[in-house]
C-alpha cells in the first residue's frame, strides 16, 4: 500500500497514512489511456493530495505497465 506523507509544519506534524484513508478513486480506460480520479473524503485533505500525488509518483506507480507519460490535473472546484 502506498503511503502519503506531507511536509511537516507546526500545525501539521509529519504523519504517514495510506492513500485510501484520505481519498477514494474512480478509474476508466479509453483505448491505451487510463484515467484515474481521486476524491478526497475531507476537504482538509485536498491540499495534502495536491502536494503528494505528483506526476512523478503516478508515473512511477504505473511504470510496470509501460506508462511513459502522465498528467495530474487538479479540479479546485469539485467536491466529493
Amino acid at each position: 500500500m502506498r503511503q502519503v506523507e506531507h511536509t511537516p509544519t507546526a500545525a501539521r506534524p509529519l504523519t504517514s497514512v495510506s492513500l485510501h484513508q484520505l481519498a477514494h478513486a474512480r478509474a476508466g480506460d479509453k483505448g491505451e489511456r487510463l484515467n484515474v480520479a481521486l476524491f478526497a473524503y475531507d476537504a482538509d485533505h485536498y491540499a495534502t493530495l495536491l502536494e503528494q500525488v505528483t506526476e512523478e509518483r503516478v508515473l512511477a506507480l504505473f511504470a510496470h505497465r509501460g506508462a511513459s507519460r502522465c498528467g495530474v490535473i487538479p479540479c479546485l472546484t469539485w467536491r466529493a
